[in-house]
């Protein structure tokens, strides 16, 4: 500003206390001043800029809620779909028209699930066929040495008959096996019923089962698989108690839990797990004198799954061995 109006001009921000941008020139012999005074400049808040802001967030929000509902969705269906193969159910088929990063996911999910399905029934034929084609025979070397009369001594013939009896026995669980339990429909069953049944089967065999049970409580369960687990666990019990078996059932937060538990050797801890898959067996004290085939832990473990269940060998401290069969509650 001097230099447009000459150094002789004054600028100063007041003047007379008067605030404000004094500025003085001289037009000829005259002196002026010119004043801008000092104005307080109101700055609204920019509401509409967090509007916008606000508008933004939310499609961002939306955007985002869409993008991962298109990869939850299908992520939840494989989850559920895996848990149903874990549980020993067939799972259904996963829908292959999802995000391009899940597709060939769910693809590949699909034919997995088609080929367990067919190795499945593959098997369940095979082992069906063969243990009906043995059978026969079976049935008829049985006839016929029950008829031996003779050269044969009694305990020779007796003996024979035991290991038929044991074959056919086997057989049997090949049978069980293969058959499966899934098509059974669930019923809401009194737990406590079921082990009473129990003990009152084991009593017509002449056996004296002990019981120590919970209070009634209602579950879903396939009646007749139940029946099978328990027989096979009791059963399994008495071949190596020393004539005590107990079955107890106690209710906690989030299960029920049905124990049978023997007074027999036990079994070595890191055999546990093994003992309850297909054909597994154990050639220890506790089975020495023992035949099977090794499926019976391995159908009592399908159908412990199959109620989203638990089955657990566990060594008692005072000696046995406690099954522990623990189903879950649904609230």
């Amino acid at each position: 500003i001097r230099e447009r109006l000459g150094e002789e001009t004054i600028i100063t921000v007041n003047h007379y206390d008067i605030p404000g941008l004094w500025i003085s020139f001289n037009v000829g012999q005259d002196d002026f001043w010119v004043v801008i005074p000092k104005i307080q400049v109101d700055r609204p808040f920019p509401w509409h800029w967090l509007g916008w802001a606000a508008v933004v967030g939310l499609l961002s929000l939306l955007g985002a809620y869409i993008i991962a509902s298109r990869i939850n969705r299908p992520l939840n269906l494989l989850v559920h779909a895996a848990e149903r193969l874990r549980n020993g159910e067939p799972a259904p088929r996963l829908p292959e028209d999802s995000v391009d990063e899940l597709r060939e996911v769910s693809r590949t999910f699909n034919e997995m699930a088609e080929s367990l399905v067919r190795l499945d029934a593959e098997r369940t034929l095979l082992l069906a066929g063969v243990s009906h084609d043995i059978r026969t025979p079976l049935a008829r070397l049985r006839l016929a040495v029950e008829m031996l009369s003779g050269g044969t001594g009694d305990s020779m013939k007796q003996g024979m008959i035991e290991d038929i009896s044991d074959m056919d026995n086997i057989i049997h669980q090949f049978l069980d096996f293969v058959r499966g339990v899934e098509g059974e429909p669930t019923k809401m069953v009194d737990i406590n019923d079921l082990l009473r049944s129990l003990a009152e089967r084991q009593a017509r065999a002449g056996r004296d089962l002990k019981l120590s049970l919970t209070s009634t409580y209602f579950i879903p369960l396939r009646p007749m698989a139940m029946q099978r687990l328990l027989d096979n666990l009791v059963g399994n019990a008495y071949a190596y108690a020393k004539g005590v078996v107990e079955v107890t059932s106690k209710i906690t937060a989030d299960k029920i839990i049905i124990s049978v538990l023997d007074n027999g050797p036990g079994i070595p801890p890191e055999h546990a797990q093994r003992l309850l898959r297909p054909f597994e067996r154990m050639d220890s004290a506790r089975n020495k004198n023992e035949g099977g085939s090794g499926l019976g832990l391995a159908i009592c473990n399908r159908i412990a799954k199959l109620h989203r269940g638990s089955l657990e060998l566990i060594n008692r401290p005072e000696g046995g061995l406690e099954a522990r069969l623990s189903l879950p509650i649904m609230h």
